[in-house]
């Protein structure tokens, strides 16, 4: 007979359903910055907002749009893009 076991998330690691929020924030995030105009490289913008996304989810963060919408102020392109 199988025993059903359940294990627990450690701390600082992020879940399935963690992982689906940030990835979509930070995806979302990134088609706002290809839409604003700054003088910021792609690379470091990427990195920038995967840094933020990844901390933010970690530490408890789970709004989807809040995440994007900070991580955007992060660069300084906060209200520079319409909403789709």
């Amino acid at each position: 007979m199988a025993t059903q076991q359940h294990f627990r998330t450690p701390p600082n690691t992020l879940g399935p359903d963690d992982l689906r929020v940030a990835a979509t924030a930070f995806e979302a995030a990134l088609v706002r910055f290809r839409q604003a105009t700054t003088y910021i490289t792609p690379h470091s913008a990427r990195q920038a907002l995967a840094f933020f996304v990844i901390d933010r989810a970690l530490s408890g963060e789970r709004d989807e749009a809040r995440l994007r919408d900070e991580a955007l102020r992060l660069l300084g392109i906060g209200g520079q893009v319409a909403t789709p």
